[in-house]
């Protein structure tokens, strides 16, 4: 019988856990070595250290100040380290500053929603993720999958961000988290497809997973108009941090 599972794995620019559901015949687990995510946890560490003061989002800030040379250089150095050495300098400074925008695109959008993250979603989230991740389960019940290749891929990203798994969990996570509540808040809010809960029928489940399909690609039309009318509002913002690449 087919199985609708939940594949868990690394992935993204920030180094933290992402869960993404499909059914068990599916090879798109996203795998990466040791080396690079403690390569990752030095690299997210240098950042940390160099940035002044603790900032969160700086949805008051100008687009100028929004967009930092600190963390542009970060992103770079992961995109490197994830990519398959094919690209460009250019191509990693266009990815990298496609990454801030977005991120500052919907940060900008979840303060005119309402919709940013309280401190009890911040803990929700940690939970969510920690029980997932240590554990290997998933709050819907559903089977997880690549939970002990993440868990042990994790642990490099500690050793490179020199903290302790109950730093991470407790102090890292919570307060790195928030750009990836703010996606999901803004998503909730503005999304219109919805999905029925599956069963373990085969069909059901081929059809939950179409559902998803369906809601991920409206996503990504809203999400690129959301970051489109930001980019209109802010180009001369952006030109400008562009020219000092």
């Amino acid at each position: 019988m087919k199985k609708y599972v939940i594949s868990f794995a690394i992935a993204g620019l920030v180094g933290l856990p992402i869960i993404f559901l499909g059914n068990e015949s599916d090879e798109n687990i996203a795998h990466s070595d040791d080396s690079t995510e403690k390569q990752v946890g030095e690299a997210q560490k240098e950042y940390l250290d160099s940035k002044e003061e603790e900032t969160s989002i700086m949805i008051d800030t100008e687009p100028s100040e929004q967009l930092s040379k600190d963390y542009h250089k970060y992103l770079k150095e992961v995109l490197s380290l994830r990519g398959d050495g094919t690209h460009s300098g250019d191509d990693l400074d266009e990815t990298a500053l496609d990454h801030q925008i977005q991120e500052n695109a919907l940060n900008k959008k979840a303060e005119e929603l309402d919709v940013l993250p309280t401190e009890e979603e911040i803990e929700d989230y940690v939970e969510r993720i920690k029980l997932t991740v240590t554990q290997g389960e998933s709050e819907s019940g559903k089977e997880v999958r690549g939970q002990e290749e993440t868990y042990e891929n994790l642990k490099e990203i500690m050793e490179g961000l020199e903290i302790t798994e109950e730093e991470y969990w407790n102090e890292f996570l919570p307060s790195n988290s928030e750009h990836v509540i703010i996606e999901e808040n803004v998503r909730e809010e503005l999304q219109t497809i919805e999905t029925t809960s599956s069963s373990e029928n085969a069909d059901d489940v081929d059809e939950e997973i179409d559902q998803m399909k369906e809601r991920i690609n409206e996503w990504e039309e809203i999400k690129n108009e959301i970051v489109n009318d930001y980019i209109t509002e802010y180009e001369e913002e952006i030109d400008d941090f562009k020219s000092s690449f």
